[in-house]
């Protein structure tokens, strides 16, 4: 291989790497970094004077790493990486590694490392892979917490049926429970979605009218707003009989007020989007 060919390998080694979507960090004998790709860059929001020439150690461990939780056995996470270890390379981990940015934004990262040895087979440094996991994470922290909320409503359903059942408050036994139920529901639909505000009515069958069940993220003068508007209208007032007709088809709709706004004017309560969704009881 030629001079030239050899150089114009050289350049695409390093475009490749540049270009890489992976984060890679890469460490000389005595575990300095010596070279970090673009992507590894912005994951930990460095630029490249801030980390070229320390040990890969001081760089993680400015970082506040820590071990994730193992889901089996819930154990609290533990430092893991100290500055004065003399491990060239970071260990690879199974469970995960926590992470904070200096600008406080949580990372869950895996890391993988391997040596890289020279022509003669000579041990002249190392690379490890920064694979972002941080995703991955929060979509099972949601799924978590929308597992959690469904079980808290399904207890409370079970204790409000239980409270009919032995006749406790039979005086308010009428009203209370599907208020108790509506607002639980207000609350766990809010913590599950992150909605800007979210309210569930009593729908009559007899020309869709509404009753107010309960209403999160208002005001007091809000939700008072809120029922003296809904209080007995019907659908209709709010959204046309073919996205009515999808709701009575079990069809979840979701309605950008700024191109389908209520039909009579009402209160948006600075929504912009509706997600709108029957549920019908067990007598339905």
């Amino acid at each position: 291989m030629g001079n030239n060919d050899t150089e114009e390998l050289h350049t695409l080694s390093r475009s490749v790497f540049a270009s890489l979507s992976e984060s890679v960090l890469i460490y000389d004998l005595q575990g300095n970094i010596v070279q970090m790709n673009s992507a590894a860059q912005q994951l930990f929001e460095v630029q490249p004077e801030a980390f070229v020439g320390i040990s890969w150690c001081q760089f993680l461990a400015s970082l506040k790493p820590y071990e994730l939780e193992h889901p089996e056995d819930g154990s609290k996470p533990q430092s893991i990486i100290g500055c004065d270890r003399d491990d060239i390379l970071p260990q690879t981990n199974s469970n995960g590694t926590s992470l904070c940015t200096p600008s406080g934004h949580e990372l869950q990262i895996h890391l993988a490392s391997a040596p890289v040895y020279n022509r003669q087979g000579k041990l002249i440094g190392g690379y490890t892979i920064c694979h972002d996991l941080t995703a991955h994470h929060q979509q099972e922290a949601r799924t978590l917490q929308a597992f959690t909320s469904l079980l808290t409503l399904v207890e409370q359903l079970v204790a409000i049926a239980c409270r009919e059942e032995t006749g406790i408050d039979k005086e308010t036994c009428a009203i209370s429970p599907i208020l108790v139920t509506g607002k639980l529901l207000v609350e766990i639909i809010a913590k599950v979605l992150n909605c800007h505000y979210v309210d569930v009515f009593a729908i009559d069958p007899q020309g869709d009218r509404q009753h107010l069940l309960g209403a999160s993220n208002l005001t007091p003068e809000q939700e008072q707003r809120l029922r003296e508007e809904t209080e007995q209208a019907p659908l209709s007032d709010y959204i046309d009989e073919a996205t009515i007709a999808q709701l009575h088809a079990n069809q979840v709709v979701l309605l950008d007020l700024q191109q389908q706004p209520y039909v009579t004017p009402r209160s948006d309560f600075g929504a912009r989007y509706r997600l709108l969704a029957l549920w019908y009881s067990m007598e339905s």
